[in-house]
């Protein structure tokens, strides 16, 4: 770098300046190249934060995706415990039309003629 190059004057809070000197120092630099180095491989990279934009809209769609399929999944159980409930109500009539008198003589009726039935074949 030479010494026509523009110079920048910043704040930094005093444990950043303390870090970046000792990563000078580690990495033997002067603080202004440890400091240039590392915003080079920042630029390099890209933003992040344009990528987290990005990622944040792919995930917000997921999620959106997920609350429909969680939403269509809601209405499928609710018409299962439907069918249920009106399948017992059913069977709980059922269950009271096979106990009553009257299907006891419809089955009585009905055990009556298949014995007779094939007493009648006999006959003809």
């Amino acid at each position: 770098m030479a010494r026509d190059d523009p110079q920048l004057k910043i704040r930094l809070p005093i444990e950043m300046k303390e870090a970046i000197e000792e990563a000078a120092t580690r990495n033997g630099r002067s603080i202004n190249a440890e400091i240039i180095s590392r915003l080079m491989i920042t630029l390099e990279k890209g933003d992040p934060y344009e990528k987290l934009d990005g990622f944040q809209e792919e995930i917000l769609g997921k999620i959106s995706k997920y609350n429909e399929i969680i939403d269509e999944q809601f209405e499928v159980r609710k018409k299962l415990e439907d069918t249920i409930d009106a399948m017992t109500e059913k069977m709980g009539y059922l269950t009271k039309v096979a106990n009553s008198e009257t299907m006891k003589e419809i089955i009585d009726f009905i055990a009556k003629k298949e014995n007779i039935e094939p007493n009648n074949d006999e006959e003809k």
